[in-house]
């Protein structure tokens, strides 16, 4: 039997929507620019993620410094011409970023979890049963007085619906790890003024199984024949898939905007290892 991979990113897209997914994971495309949140999210995770690779001999705010300048130049010939191009839109996401990171570690100076960490952005894969896999990648994994711990950094505003989601992927990653809980750290950027909050997670058995259950359904209808069906939520007023799902109900031709507003969808794993 051959083994299907799925992922918590896949199952949380398709949770949210089916037919977002046969775009996202079927078709594989996603938006040619990317909306300001997301770009803003993925570049909050990128400076996390270096802050925590640096050595725990250099200390927190030498940490933030390091990551900041890195983050505050181009690393190579072609990503100066974007910088260029999109100076104003790079500039005001990277203020913003910066200004996360440093109210972290002033918020967070104290705290040891940076030293506890023991690897960071690392895949896990976990047997789902059924032929099938599950694939999740933690921001990070810490080791607190001998007992493995999930991180997770989430941005923007979550609403109940993201809360849910957020509780599954935190059971699941625990059963792929085998940690006690995850340490959520909601980095709330939807105003001017940037605010932290840390939600701690523990998971019972009980909650692992639950998750583990609903995960398998999920997995199920995602590698099975089940027809995706465009699914209405308050979420599609935002979605980067919107135009194309218009396009469907009116009946017209989605190649064209396929062809001139979107490009090949990149997976974490293949933002990672870039």
């Amino acid at each position: 039997m051959t083994e299907k991979i799925v992922s918590y990113s896949e199952m949380s897209v398709y949770i949210e929507c089916p037919q977002k997914h046969c775009w996202s994971y079927d078709r594989r495309i996603e938006p040619a620019t990317l909306s300001i949140p997301l770009q803003l999210g993925n570049m909050v995770h990128q400076m996390m993620a270096a802050w925590y690779r640096t050595p725990s001999s250099v200390t927190s705010i030498e940490a933030r410094n390091q990551v900041i300048a890195a983050f505050s130049k181009p690393t190579d010939e072609d990503s100066d011409e974007v910088y260029e191009e999109q100076a104003t839109k790079q500039e005001t996401m990277l203020r913003k970023a910066e200004q996360c990171l440093r109210l972290y570690v002033e918020q967070y100076r104290k705290d040891p979890l940076r030293s506890s960490v023991i690897n960071v952005e690392s895949p896990v894969k976990f047997d789902l049963g059924y032929g099938i896999t599950l694939l999740t990648i933690p921001d990070a994994v810490a080791d607190i007085r001998g007992k493995l711990w999930c991180i997770e950094h989430k941005s923007g505003n979550p609403s109940g619906d993201f809360l849910a989601l957020y509780d599954l992927q935190s059971a699941l990653n625990c059963l792929a790890v085998g940690a006690e809980g995850t340490i959520f750290n909601l980095f709330l950027t939807g105003g001017a003024k940037v605010s932290i909050e840390r939600v701690i997670m523990e998971r019972t058995l009980a909650e692992k199984q639950y998750a583990l259950s609903h995960a398998i359904a999920v997995a199920m209808k995602i590698v099975g024949d089940v027809k995706k069906v465009m699914h209405r939520s308050r979420n599609c007023l935002w979605c980067d898939y919107k135009s194309l799902c218009l396009s469907l109900i009116e009946g017209s031709d989605t190649e064209w905007l396929v062809q001139n507003s979107y490009r090949p969808r990149k997976s974490r794993q293949e933002i990672i290892n870039d």
